[in-house]
């Protein structure tokens, strides 16, 4: 999905933009709705970033980037074969 349009995207994917809540924090993001999918508004919508099927998995990756842990972790191993 890369060089294409944020609208395309929304529309091709069939996602929609709706304000979350969960523990009295608020954030807008996208969601789909079969299956029922959250995107991470930080990371995007291309279909190699996370989705997260709770509002609850949803925050705490966005603490996750509130404290750059992602940016601490290791890479994963490459396999040669």
């Amino acid at each position: 999905m890369k060089g294409m349009s944020r609208e395309r995207i929304l529309k091709e994917a069939k996602w929609k933009e709706v304000v979350v809540e969960y523990m009295g924090s608020v954030v807008k993001t996208y969601l789909r709705d079969n299956p029922i999918v959250y995107a991470c508004p930080i990371c995007g919508l291309d279909i190699h970033k996370p989705s997260f099927t709770s509002e609850r998995d949803l925050f705490f990756h966005l603490v996750a980037h509130a404290k750059g842990l992602l940016d601490k972790r290791r890479k994963q191993p490459k396999r040669y074969h």
